[in-house]
């Protein structure tokens, strides 16, 4: 399937939501329902010859059937006046299907039924589907990809995406580098928890970095730390660290990350979680590059 004319000219929006809409649901909806109609989801659900055991198409009461068992509800409110379900359960739909798609073949054609037996491409016919559902969800704005076995992962922010997958943390401290890891894997889950456990494991990092140069107490490790940080630099950005250490600091104070205090504001939103994530990976990435500890 090939790009459309805004995606090879790069005019395209980036993704912006992780919530899928009505207009996606009902193209997802035409997308699986074609596969019933054409025989690919035969694959694993086959509607079999009357004659002999070979697949002429889907069994479509069996797929429904299995489907409804591990997503209840998902498949039966497809009738466009229901509207979207929850974007969770869209995700899970479309990932059974993944796991249950193979191109159909034509081996023969049935002259007394009138119909053709069919053999199935497992490879071609996942590698289709993931194709089809990935365009899909760009040219919606959505952000989920599913990877090349049909599980999707989350793409998180564009200009965060690149910089979280190629970092490699070595500070010397190995509960600081785990910390860093796990947010790094878990702001990229299609799980709302996860990320929201992401970010939590972010600020614990940022109270772990502050004690990672010596010194007599907290403060002076801090100043040890962005002293090393902004070597080399002007007065002015060794100000704004010193700046941004404190914004962060404060943020972490006010909103609820690392505590659940009721006087804390919550975090409502996705598109919240994501902000606070880039900012204060942003700043650690730099502080830790800046000091020899990252590979």
């Amino acid at each position: 399937m090939s790009d459309l004319f805004s995606d090879r000219e790069h005019i395209r929006r980036a993704p912006v939501t992780t919530e899928i809409s009505d207009r996606t649901w009902y193209a997802v909806i035409a997308l699986i329902e074609r596969r019933l109609h054409d025989g690919t989801l035969g694959y694993r659900f086959p509607l079999l010859c009357p004659d002999q055991p070979i697949c002429i198409g889907t069994d479509v009461d069996s797929f429904n059937a299995y489907v409804e068992a591990h997503v209840p509800g998902v498949y039966t409110v497809i009738r466009r006046d229901n509207g979207a379900p929850p974007t969770a359960g869209v995700l899970d739909l479309l990932e059974l299907v993944g796991e249950s798609v193979g191109r159909p073949i034509a081996r023969d054609v049935h002259n007394y039924f009138g119909h053709t037996h069919l053999a199935h491409d497992r490879d071609a016919g996942l590698a289709e589907f993931i194709e089809e559902v990935n365009r899909l969800f760009r040219r919606a704005g959505v952000q989920f990809e599913m990877d090349e076995t049909g599980r999707f992962r989350r793409l998180g922010p564009p200009l965060l995406r690149p910089l979280v997958q190629r970092s490699a943390f070595a500070t010397g401290d190995d509960t600081l580098d785990a910390l860093l890891g796990e947010a790094c894997t878990r702001i990229m889950s299609r799980d709302a928890r996860d990320n929201r456990m992401a970010l939590e494991r972010l600020w614990d990092a940022f109270e772990r970095t502050k004690g990672l140069e010596p010194g007599a107490n907290k403060p002076a490790q801090i100043a040890a730390l962005l002293d090393r940080a902004a070597d080399g630099t002007g007065p002015g950005f060794h100000a704004a660290l010193e700046a941004e250490a404190t914004a962060l600091n404060r943020i972490g104070n006010d909103f609820q990350i690392r505590h659940h205090d009721h006087r804390a504001e919550g975090l409502t939103r996705p598109e919240q979680i994501d902000a606070l994530f880039f900012r204060m990976f942003s700043f650690l990435h730099y502080v830790l590059a800046a000091t020899g500890r990252v590979r």
